[in-house]
C-alpha cells in the first residue's frame, strides 16, 4: 500500500512538473529525469561540492528539480544580493522540509515564513544578542568559559571536541535560561538535552536523505505502513523537543517564584511581563530554544576547525602566539577588549569561517513567483545560496583549500568571512556576535594557554589529520586526533588561579 500511495503521489507530482516546465524557462541545470527530476543525481554528501561543480559548467544559476520540487542554486554574490537583499520581501521565506517539520522543527527561525512572529522572536533575540549585549552583558560568562575550555583541554585532551561542544552549550545555557553547567560535570541534563536536540536537527536536515522532503504528501502516511519509519523517528524527535522548548522554561519559572532566577532572556523576558509590556511566553520560549542553534552548532564547527587547522599548521600557531605574548604579555589571560589589537588573530578567526564555513548552504524560500534575468522562479522554490563556493572564490581567496590566514592582512584584503557567513538580508543570523565573540575567545585563549600538535605513531613521527568534514546543515570536522599540552607552565597557572 506504501508504494501504491508513493507512485500514485510520484505520477501527480511528476505530472504537475510537466505541466509547469512546458510552458516556463528556467536557468540552466543538468538534465532532469522525467518523474525524479535530479533526485537521484543530488548527493547525500558535501552537496555543496557538487553545486559548485555544476557552477563552473552551468554558470552562477542553476535550476534543478526533485520531483515536484523547484530548486535554485546561486554561485555568486551578485545573484544572492539580488534575490535576498533587493527582493527581500519575496524572498525572505524559509523553505519547508516535511522531516524537519514532521520532527517538531517547524516552529524554529530555519523553517518559518517571515511573518509577525518570526519578527517578534528576531527583536527579541537581537535585544540579548547584540554586539552591545554580547560584549557588556555576556563578556564575563564568554571569558570563564574559554578558561574553562582550555583548563578542560590540559586535563583531558583525548576529549577536545566534547570540552569544545561543553563550552559552547555552557554559554548558551546562561544567556538563555541563567542555566550554569557544574565545572568538570560529565553530565548536565538540560545540556544533554540540547545536544541531542542538535544531533537530531543535524540528522533531519541532511540533504536529499529522506523521501519525504521529496515528496511531502509521504508525510500523511501512517507510522504503521511498511517503510513509514521516518514516522517513529519523528514521533520520538517531537516528544524530546516538547521537553526542550518546555522544561528550562519552566525551572526559570520556578526560579522566579522564590526570587533565585539569574539573568537571562526568560528570566528578562518574564520580568518584562510584569511591567508595561508583554511578551507571548511562547516566543521567549521558542526565542530561548533559537538562541542555542544561533550560537551553538556554528561556534562548536569553527572551534573544531581550529584545532584541525593549528594541528596541520604548527608556523601559524607559533605567530598567533607571538602576537598574543607581545600585545597581552605573561602576566594576564587574554579578554574580549583585546580583539582589536590582535590582527593575525582575527585573521585566523576570519580564515575559520572561510576555509570550511560551518554552513556551506543557506536556503530561502520564493514566497510567489517571480523572474530573475528572464528565468522564471516558481512561488515556493527553494533558492539556495552557495556559501562554500563564495568562500572558495579563486579571485578572492586564491589557493583557497589552504589554510591561509595572512590573507586577510593585505593592502587590498578580500570580503571578510563572517560578513558572508551568517545569512544575507532580513533573515541573517541573529546570534552572529555571540558566535564571534565565542569563536574568538576561545582561539585566542587556547593559543595563549596551550599548544595543539600532532599525535604521533609509534616510531615517534608526527601523525597528520585528514581534512575531513561531516555532512548536514552546519558541518563538522570528523573526528581526529592532536595532541594540547600546556603553553608554558606561568599559562597553565594562570588557568589554575582564574578558574
Amino acid at each position: 500500500m506504501y508504494w501504491l500511495i508513493t507512485s500514485i503521489g510520484l505520477f501527480l507530482a511528476t505530472l504537475l512538473g510537466w505541466k509547469r516546465s512546458s510552458s516556463s524557462k528556467y536557468a540552466p541545470g543538468p538534465y532532469r529525469w522525467p518523474v525524479a527530476g535530479n533526485a537521484f543525481q543530488v548527493s547525500t554528501e558535501q552537496t555543496w561540492l557538487q553545486f559548485s561543480a555544476w557552477g563552473r559548467e552551468f554558470g552562477d544559476m542553476i535550476y534543478l528539480r526533485i520531483f515536484s520540487r523547484s530548486i535554485l542554486i546561486l554561485n555568486s554574490t551578485e545573484s544572492i544580493k539580488d534575490l535576498f537583499e533587493k527582493k527581500s520581501s519575496n524572498f525572505s521565506d524559509r523553505p519547508r522540509r516535511a522531516m524537519a517539520e514532521l520532527s517538531g522543527f517547524g516552529p524554529a527561525l530555519a523553517f518559518r515564513k517571515n511573518d509577525e512572529s518570526v519578527r517578534q522572536t528576531r527583536k527579541l533575540l537581537h535585544s540579548e544578542l547584540n554586539f552591545r549585549a554580547v560584549t557588556e552583558s555576556h563578556g564575563g560568562v564568554i571569558e570563564e568559559n574559554a578558561r574553562r575550555l582550555c583548563l578542560s583541554h590540559i586535563q583531558r585532551p583525548e576529549d577536545f571536541l566534547k570540552n569544545i561542544h561543553n563550552m559552547a552549550v555552557s554559554i548558551i545555557m546562561k544567556v538563555a535560561y541563567g542555566h550554569v553547567m557544574s565545572v568538570g560535570s560529565e553530565s548536565d541534563d538540560l545540556a544533554d538535552l540540547a545536544k541531542e536536540v542538535m544531533r537530531t536537527f543535524s540528522l533531519v536536515t541532511t540533504p536529499n536523505k529522506y523521501l519525504v522532503d521529496g515528496l511531502p504528501f509521504l508525510r500523511f502516511i501512517p507510522a504503521f505502513f511498511p517503510g513509514a519509519k521516518f514516522q517513529k523517528q519523528a514521533a520520538r524527535s517531537r516528544d524530546m523537543l516538547a521537553r526542550f522548548w518546555n522544561t528550562p522554561f519552566e525551572r526559570v519559572v520556578e526560579q522566579m517564584k522564590y526570587g533565585n532566577a539569574l539573568p537571562s532572556l526568560i528570566s528578562n523576558g518574564l520580568k518584562t511581563n510584569n511591567s508595561e509590556e508583554n511578551t507571548d511566553p511562547e516566543i521567549l520560549k521558542k526565542a530561548a530554544g533559537e538562541m542555542y542553534g544561533a550560537g551553538t552548532d556554528t561556534s562548536v564547527s569553527a572551534i573544531s576547525s581550529f584545532c584541525l587547522a593549528m594541528t596541520l599548521h604548527r608556523n601559524i600557531q607559533q605567530r598567533a602566539q607571538e602576537e598574543i605574548l607581545s600585545v597581552i604579555g605573561p602576566y594576564r589571560l587574554p579578554l574580549l577588549a583585546d580583539r582589536p589589537n590582535l590582527p593575525f588573530v582575527n585573521a585566523i578567526l576570519q580564515e575559520l569561517f572561510r576555509w570550511n564555513p560551518a554552513i556551506p548552504l543557506a536556503g530561502h524560500s520564493a514566497r510567489v513567483s517571480d523572474v530573475y534575468r528572464g528565468f522564471d522562479i516558481p512561488a515556493g522554490t527553494l533558492v539556495v545560496a552557495n556559501i562554500w563556493d563564495l568562500m572558495h572564490n579563486e579571485k578572492w581567496y586564491p589557493d583557497s583549500h589552504t589554510f591561509n590566514p595572512s590573507r586577510h592582512l593585505t593592502a587590498h584584503p578580500p570580503p571578510l568571512p563572517t560578513t558572508l557567513a551568517f545569512g544575507w538580508g532580513r533573515r541573517s543570523c541573529p546570534g552572529s556576535h555571540l558566535a564571534e565573540s565565542t569563536v574568538f575567545m576561545a582561539i585566542a585563549m587556547t593559543l595563549a594557554t596551550c599548544n595543539i600538535l600532532p599525535s604521533v605513531d609509534t616510531q615517534g613521527s608526527d601523525v597528520l589529520p585528514s581534512v575531513m568534514y561531516s555532512s548536514g546543515m552546519v558541518i563538522h570536522p570528523k573526528p581526529f586526533q592532536c595532541q594540547i599540552v600546556p603553553h608554558s607552565q606561568e599559562a597553565l597557572e594562570l588557568l589554575l588561579n582564574t578558574c
